[in-house]
């Protein structure tokens, strides 16, 4: 089960990944290979090219199979159909992705091809222009690919071959792949692998679009040259006006009205000075509507844009958007915006092209829901959960981690239909029983999740929890003519979201597991009275023992008082944390990753200290931005005083740069707050003094303990005499047993040490 478990964790990981989509699809055919040997993944109409391979899963909505060697069904356990459906659902979803993906650039190619064409077409000079020559460079910087320009009545044997091939077939086409074809096209002595042919009967004027590269066009390719086509006879036809008649403006209206994308130009006031038809289809007005009462309405619709491209360099803008129209009703378009150089004598500041995207939107939207929710029951996935938890981050949450109990026995006697039915009765039940703002997610096989906003002070989880179980389990479920009666295992936590959806339903994951194990419906994963913010009961003080199964071996909270050598008087103290067995909790909370439990457990008993003389000093675990956080909410709130605070780093924790450079970090915003920092390191280490140079400590403690057995050489104090002056910190020592050995027997460091710090391991 641990290994399916995987799988299906795997490739919800390859879904949610960034990820290009084709490596994406190669990592799920892996998957595949590695899983079932000799399967094939086919769309429909490839399934018919392997009739020896049987299809063991099918996605129907996108036309995909999972094809299997027939011998290897016979070795397939229960599992393996699940598994099977799951890889090819992946499959056929990153495919329609994709097939998306590339109707949308194609999309956005059409808008960037007539954009540029339109702009070409109104910079005309009639007089000098080769508006051939323009035509063919923008086409072949949008294909990376050749493009010629022709008249359907040319016969001159100095045409390129691809073009005179072209004339020979005098139709509109799309191919790939020519030589398999069995048609060689030469461009310069190379073959041509793909050609697009663009036809203009009326204009009597086409355009070719080849490549020798192995790249493929299509029909939407081909949309986008004859597009290109009949804006270029439009420029045709522009110049023959332009050379005979001094009004170039009626002739501009003319053709850009006949276009079949809306155009607007806007002046810098947001005056629309002009506007075609198809651009009042799309905005829900006629064009002198635009160009009268509504300019100030619908410039506003693309202020944002005006303002992005005014401080861009690049004059062109090219995005998706929704236009809004008089009745309400969004209109998904296609958006280009051009801003126009002074130099260009117009009276607008800006081209707006509009291309009617409402087919590739709402694919888009079917996408997006399909992406994050669950087909069977509709509730969010993994990737809806992740999404929808945005945007409560750093909030206080209720989470609730279940699955239903013995759901493979139902499964195996009801079969996959009666599975079925209770996974969505439970689903309903859970919708019933939370609220429109909770979150509910499926995330497993009959696992589930629900994780719901609450107050900082709550301390109901346990009848939340209680509630939503009992709404799961109170009545039987119908399937055929059964009643069947289920039961759930549940865990509950409250945790405050800081960005890992891992960590955040970490704890309710294993206290379902325990639930489970413990045979009970419920597992708290912290005591029902911890709250989640100021107060001072930060956590459950036997939240260590749960997480490690040693109930007898309460945590102790100890402190070590510092003694100034001068005039052996108290200065403050070392909060640490004990227990009943040889490994310290620190040591223990390194060893199984439960820093944030163990820093939280600090704070704890820090805060539950009644009198303190001097600052208390803290040795929290790889402290990072959340426990600051924390301290600094405290402190606001009044619960803490941060000049009260001495946060101790270890320099065994301190070996890499990078861990060096995160303590600085941390140890300024330390100092921002009012928290003091110290260093601490065993005397016997190496490269002390650098790391005490990079980190500026306020105080340096030198732990003593390896020299019970070898005392110090007169050398070793002279050197810490050095350090002192040199550095100008504040030196403590950390001795064993009451004793300080040898290394006060100097009267040069006794005097150089008056205000060092002395603290015993062990009080005598």
């Amino acid at each position: 089960m641990s290994n399916t478990r995987h799988i299906f964790r795997e490739i919800s990981g390859i879904i949610a990944d960034n990820d290009p989509i084709e490596a994406r699809l190669d990592r799920i055919r892996i998957l595949v290979e590695e899983h079932f040997s000799g399967a094939v993944l086919a769309s429909e109409a490839q399934a018919n090219q392997h009739p020896s391979l049987t299809a063991i899963a099918s996605n129907l909505e996108h036309g995909y199979r999972l094809l299997v060697p027939s011998s290897g069904t016979a070795n397939m356990d229960e599992r393996d159909p699940r598994v099977a459906k799951a890889l090819v659902d992946a499959y056929a979803f990153l495919s329609h992705q994709l097939l998306l993906e590339r109707e949308r650039e194609q999309a956005r190619l059409k808008v960037r091809a007539t954009n540029e064409m339109i702009m070409a077409l109104l910079d005309l000079e009639h007089d000098t222009c080769d508006w051939q020559r323009i035509t063919e460079g923008i086409i072949g910087d949008l294909f990376g690919a050749r493009a010629d320009v022709f008249s359907l009545s040319t016969q001159e044997t100095t045409a390129p071959a691809v073009v005179r091939w072209a004339l020979g077939v005098n139709q509109p086409l799309v191919l790939n792949d020519l030589p398999t074809q069995g048609i060689t096209i030469l461009d310069e002595g190379s073959p041509i692998f793909s050609l697009i042919v663009a036809i203009d009967r009326a204009g009597a004027q086409g355009i070719t679009v080849s490549t020798t590269a192995r790249s493929s066009f299509d029909e939407t390719s081909l949309a986008i040259v004859e597009d290109c086509l009949r804006i270029y006879g439009a420029g045709l036809n522009l110049i023959d006006y332009l050379r005979s008649q001094p009004d170039r403006d009626s002739i501009l209206t003319a053709i850009l009205s006949n276009l079949d994308i809306g155009i607007l130009g806007i002046a810098d006031g947001g005056e629309v000075v002009f506007a075609n038809r198809q651009a009042g289809d799309l905005l829900g007005h006629t064009p002198g509507e635009l160009v009268r009462s509504m300019s100030s309405a619908i410039s506003t619709q693309f202020e944002e844009y005006f303002s992005l491209l005014g401080s861009s360099p690049s004059p062109w803008l090219t995005t998706s958007t929704l236009l809004r129209k008089p009745s309400g009703k969004p209109q998904p378009a296609s958006l280009s915006v051009r801003r126009i150089d002074d130099s260009q004598f117009v009276d607008y500041r800006y081209l707006v092209t509009l291309v009617d995207a409402t087919r590739t939107h709402f694919q888009l939207e079917e996408w997006r829901w399909h992406a994050s929710h669950d087909p069977l029951t509709g509730l969010l996935n993994r990737t809806g959960l992740a999404e929808s938890l945005r945007h409560l981050l750093n909030q206080p949450l209720v989470v609730l981690f279940m699955d239903i109990n013995r759901f493979k026995a139902m499964n195996d006697l009801l079969g996959h239909r009666g599975g079925d039915r209770v996974i969505t009765t439970v689903a309903q039940r859970l919708i019933g029983a939370t609220k429109l703002s909770d979150i509910v997610a499926r995330v497993g096989g009959d696992e589930f999740i629900v994780i719901a906003p609450v107050e900082p002070n709550f301390r109901g989880l346990r009848r939340v929890a209680q509630r939503i179980a009992n709404a799961i389990t109170a009545e039987p479920i119908d399937v055929d003519d059964r009643q069947l009666a289920i039961t759930v295992s549940m865990g509950a936590a409250l945790e405050t979201f800081h960005g890992s959806v891992d960590n955040l339903l970490g704890r309710a994951d294993h206290a379902m597991y325990e639930a489970k194990q413990q045979g009970r419906s419920i597992h708290l994963a912290r005591g029902d009275e911890e709250a989640l913010s100021v107060e001072t009961h930060l956590v459950d003080p036997n939240v260590f023992d749960v997480l490690r199964d040693r109930d007898a071996d309460h945590i102790v909270a100890e402190e070590l008082p510092w003694i100034r050598l001068r005039d052996h008087e108290p200065v403050g103290s070392d909060l640490f944390l004990t227990w009943r067995a040889p490994e310290t909790p620190r040591d223990y909370a390194m060893r199984n990753h439960l820093r944030d439990e163990y820093n939280w457990l600090l704070l704890h008993h820090l805060l539950r200290r009644q009198s303190i003389v001097g600052a208390i000093g803290i040795s929290p675990l790889a402290p990072g931005s959340v426990f600051f956080d924390r301290i600094e909410r405290l402190s606001r709130a009044g619960y803490l005083n941060p000049a009260k605070v001495q946060i101790v780093l270890h320099s065994s924790e301190l070996a890499t740069d990078k861990e060096i450079e995160e303590a600085c970090r941390l140890a300024d915003r330390a100092r921002r707050l009012g928290v003091s920092i110290a260093l601490r390191w065993l005397s016997g280490e190496g490269g002390e003094v650098a790391r005490v140079a990079a980190l500026r400590p306020d105080q340096v403690q030198i732990d003593l303990g390896d020299w019970v057995n070898r005392p110090p050489s007169l050398k070793l104090a002279n050197g810490f005499t050095a350090f002192a002056q040199a550095m100008d910190l504040e030196v403590a020592f950390i001795h064993v047993q009451g004793r300080f050995l040898d290394l006060l027997g100097s009267t040069r460091l006794r005097e150089h040490l008056a205000n060092a710090l002395i603290r015993r391991e062990h009080p005598d």
